[in-house]
């Protein structure tokens, strides 16, 4: 963030508390067919340090941890006469990233613009998620559990930072605009009810945008 005009000789450290919201869209090819995550609305907390330096380049520690609620869980296909429904468990993500920033305005000013880029390792995690079938004409029903385990994760994260800092305070707004770049290697197991079992690697990539607003204490 930038530095507020009554601690610009010593505010070089900055603390950023924010609550956060991710709108997400997954790319996958599992060769298992069946659940498909597709959209995920993320809800979240991020908590970064940041030193800056007289040049106004920055240097930035984030972590990140998001609950994630799958948007393509339920439909009814019209044709086939089927309902479709998924429930998962324990959709979550974790997220430590590392990062540089670039202060747009010199010190002195009370409104100060950012840009920043944040990349580092993820944890996402869909947990077991299960997917049943239903017949409108004959109520009968097929059901599949798919269990998700994450083997290895990135996620890249740039974006612009908005900080309005009163006079004379060293507790300031935040306005985070970020787009959202991720991979993760998933181990995919698959059961269904006549109790055959298949398992499958496949990595799974996904893009999207990331707002956060929240609080920055410097000192």
């Amino acid at each position: 963030m930038g530095l507020c005009p009554s601690l610009k000789a010593q505010s070089s450290f900055r603390i950023h508390a924010m609550a956060l919201t991710t709108s997400e869209r997954f790319e996958l090819s599992p060769e298992v067919m069946g659940y498909r995550p597709e959209r995920s609305q993320s809800y979240g907390n991020q908590v970064s340090a940041q030193w800056v330096s007289k040049s106004r380049i920055g240097a930035i520690a984030s972590v990140i941890w998001q609950t994630l609620s799958n948007n393509d869980d339920r439909y009814y296909d019209e044709l086939q006469e089927l309902r479709h429904e998924a429930e998962g468990n324990s959709d979550r993500s974790f997220e430590c990233m590392t990062g540089v920033s670039y202060h747009v305005f010199p010190e002195g000013k009370p409104v100060q613009i950012e840009l920043r880029a944040l990349g580092g390792y993820r944890s996402l995690s869909l947990g077991q998620q299960t997917e049943t079938y239903i017949s409108t004409v004959t109520y009968q029903q097929e059901q599949r559990t798919y269990q998700f385990e994450q083997q290895g994760g990135w996620v890249f994260m740039p974006g612009i930072v908005v900080e309005v800092c009163p006079q004379e305070s060293p507790i300031g707004g935040v306005l985070q605009i970020s787009s959202w770049h991720a991979s993760s290697q998933q181990d995919l197991q698959v059961l269904s009810v006549d109790g055959q079992e298949r398992m499958e690697s496949f990595r799974m990539k996904s893009n999207g945008v990331s707002l956060a607003v929240g609080l920055v204490y410097a000192f």
